[in-house]
C-alpha cells in the first residue's frame, strides 16, 4: 500500500484548527505546555517543523491525535476537553 503524502502546510493549518475548536490562542497553548512563544508561532507559521517530542507535548496539552495534527487522519480528538480544562 502507498504511503499518504503529508505536504508541509498540513500541522500549521490543524494546529490552528485545534486551537479554534477549543477557543484558545499560541499563548494559552504556551501556558499549557513547556514550549516557548517563538516556537509556537514558528510552528504556526510554517517556519519550523516540531520534533516528536514537542508534538507529543501539544497533543497532550489539547487531547489531539498526533495522526491529526500530521494529516494522516481526519479523526481530531483523543478525548475532548471539557470546557473548563481549557481555561
Amino acid at each position: 500500500m502507498p504511503r499518504k503524502k503529508v505536504p508541509l502546510t498540513t500541522f500549521p493549518r490543524r494546529l490552528r484548527i485545534t486551537l479554534a475548536a477549543l477557543d484558545m490562542t499560541s499563548a494559552d497553548l504556551m501556558r499549557r505546555t513547556t514550549l516557548g512563544s517563538s516556537q509556537i508561532s514558528e510552528y504556526l507559521n510554517g517556519r519550523n517543523e516540531p520534533k516528536i517530542s514537542s508534538i507529543r507535548t501539544i497533543c497532550e496539552a489539547l487531547g489531539v491525535s498526533a495522526d491529526f495534527l500530521l494529516g494522516l487522519s481526519d479523526e481530531m480528538w483523543i478525548q475532548k476537553p471539557r470546557k473548563e480544562e481549557t481555561e
